[in-house]
């Protein structure tokens, strides 16, 4: 229910972001001291009717810009107007970093003699305050592989000091838990005033085994250092079984989860589960599990339903036969558990997640682009209808103060 809240109030905010667009999305400055300037910004109506737009100015900088042209406008459907924004910034605006004001567009909806915000888009002006002397922000992206890769790590280097950088060299070590694995350097570099790299190193994963690994990179240049890290896995063409129902009710057809959770860096695909509930090497009761596919790393609750209509109470050993592609090579495992058959159901927190991540599958299969767009013009169709009811009843009431007697 949260989820449905959730999308419920998402869809109240999409109105006036469709309604009304706006070029360009955000302004970036580089700060110098008493700079002055002026930005233009682009509105259009992409209603069927005419609106209005009120332009404002709010946020930590806002006492140094001002509107300069259209602080008010009435745009037609498709009819574009813009705003001029004028700024004129003191010699300090605060420590290095970035800093902004912003430009808020209100929607002003007349509602039958009363006059209100429809809603807002706010569009941001910021100024970067660089570093004094040399200062380096340093990042690294790594992406994940499998075994036998070349893991790739993309750096990010930008000068955001006031001097140039003239000798800079980044290391990465590569970490298995505590333990240090490999090492890439990359070669010395400049880096200009303002400037912006990027540089890709990579490592040879060998014959790593499959699982998390973490990069830890040392950016040296001059006499100052930089540090960044980031995670990233090798993956392994495998399927885990890492949790499943554990109580089931005799007497009665049961839903039965089984979550697994892909190793692989790659799709998996035609996922098949054979489900054997056995007494003392008897076979009391077999299932099958489906699904179509899993992503790199997801984890997904698989629903079959247990026949336990002939089974008596008591603890079972239970086996899973799994098969599974992927890229044309398809691959089985086996699996093992236990399972308790008892009077009453039992709700288990891997029935609820199973639960949970269903309602996540409708939300997704439904609320795609169109359907989503369907939502939105009923949400619209009911808004309007609650605004000529209410016209309606002021004209009314209206009349009726004018009628003498």
């Amino acid at each position: 229910m949260k989820k449905i809240a959730l999308l419920l109030s998402l869809l109240m905010l999409i109105p006036f972001a469709v309604s009304v667009g706006v070029s360009p999305p955000s302004k970036e400055y580089v700060f110098e001291p008493k700079m002055a300037g002026e930005v233009q910004f682009y509105f259009r109506n992409n209603l069927d009717h005419p609106t209005k737009i009120v332009a404002s100015i709010s946020g930590e900088l806002a006492q140094y810009a001002k509107i300069k042209s259209n602080p008010e406008m009435i745009l037609n459907s498709q009819e574009k107007g813009y705003v001029d924004i004028t700024f004129s910034l003191p010699e300090y605006i605060g420590e290095p970093g970035w800093h902004s004001f912003t430009v808020v567009a209100t929607e002003m909806s007349d509602t039958g003699g009363t006059v209100g915000a429809r809603g807002q888009i706010k569009v941001p002006v910021t100024f970067f305050v660089r570093y004094p002397g040399q200062k380096v922000d340093f990042k690294i992206d790594a992406s994940d592989g499998q075994a036998g890769d070349d893991i790739k790590f993309k750096l990010d280097v930008s000068n955001v000091g006031i001097e140039p950088v003239e000798n800079a060299q980044a290391t990465i070590s590569i970490f298995k838990g505590y333990e240090k694995i490999g090492e890439v350097l990359s070669e010395s570099f400049h880096v200009g005033l303002m400037e912006k790299k990027n540089i890709d190193l990579y490592w040879n994963s060998g014959n790593n085994v499959q699982g998390e690994y973490f990069a830890s990179g040392i950016l040296k240049y001059d006499s100052k250092e930089e540090y960044a890290n980031d995670s990233f896995r090798i993956g392994e063409f495998d399927l885990d079984v890492i949790n499943h129902t554990e109580v089931v009710s005799s007497g009665v057809l049961n839903d039965f989860f089984i979550e697994v959770e892909s190793k692989w860096n790659q799709k998996i695909e035609n996922i098949f589960i054979d489900a054997k509930v056995l007494k003392n090497g008897n076979v009391a009761a077999e299932f099958s599990l489906a699904e179509k596919s899993l992503e790199p790393w997801q984890k997904k609750n698989i629903k079959g339903f247990l026949d336990a209509r002939d089974i008596e109470n008591g603890r079972y050993n239970l086996t899973m036969e799994l098969r599974f592609s992927s890229q044309g090579v398809t691959k089985s495992k086996s699996a093992f558990g236990l399972i308790e058959v008892a009077e009453k159901s039992v709700e288990t927190a891997i029935e609820e997640r199973g639960q949970e991540i269903m309602l996540n599958g409708i939300i997704e299969k439904y609320a795609t682009a169109t359907n989503m767009l369907i939502l939105l013009v009923a949400l619209l169709i009911i808004i309007n209808i609650i605004i000529f009811i209410r016209k309606k009843k002021n004209e009314k009431i209206g009349k009726e103060g004018n009628i003498s007697i």
